[in-house]
């Protein structure tokens, strides 16, 4: 009875820890603002899978995922957790390249949307990551075109799999998943 018991619970805890992998997030919503509980899960849960660097005199972290690290993408999410603050923001970091004036990523097909990759403030680096991780959901084809010339982007699964993770990491630690 008992092992029926503890089975059953195991089997809810991973329907609720999957539930989410093809959620999408709505426009609308914009959110930093942590909590105690949040900042507890991706730090005893969610964090061995990041290299964490501490910087400024607030200590806020970097969060870059550890396969970043090992294959490094032109564009990819960085969480910065300013726990100091109760607040956290989604970075991207990218090569020098794409910092051109005029770089873009097209998602879909060649009439699909354009996302500018000029990214200046905490709000266009969120709207950036909605966008994204919702192009990623529904598993649309990516390009990243500068000067007129465009380039397949995360057409690798794993790569794909572990960008669309660290925006649900965010998406969690600022409680717009729960």
């Amino acid at each position: 009875m008992i092992r029926q018991l503890l089975l059953c619970l195991f089997c809810m805890s991973l329907l609720a820890g999957c539930a989410d992998s093809s959620r999408k997030v709505e426009q609308e919503s914009m959110r930093f603002k942590t909590t105690d509980a949040s900042r507890l899960y991706f730090h005893n849960v969610r964090s061995i899978r990041y290299h964490i660097e501490e910087i400024g005199k607030d200590r806020m972290q970097l969060c870059r995922h550890k396969d970043f690290l090992d294959a490094p993408l032109p564009l990819y999410p960085v969480i910065a957790n300013n726990y100091m603050y109760d607040e956290a923001y989604i970075v991207h970091e990218m090569a020098d390249s794409l910092r051109q004036s005029g770089a873009f990523l097209l998602v879909g097909n060649p009439a699909g949307d354009t996302l500018s990759l000029d990214l200046r403030t905490h709000e266009a680096h969120y709207r950036f990551a909605q966008a994204l991780y919702n192009a990623i959901v529904e598993d649309l084809p990516l390009q990243i075109c500068v000067q007129s010339r465009c380039h397949s982007f995360l057409n690798d699964k794993d790569m794909r799999k572990t960008v669309r993770l660290v925006y649900r990491d965010y998406f969690r630690l600022v409680q717009l998943f729960k």
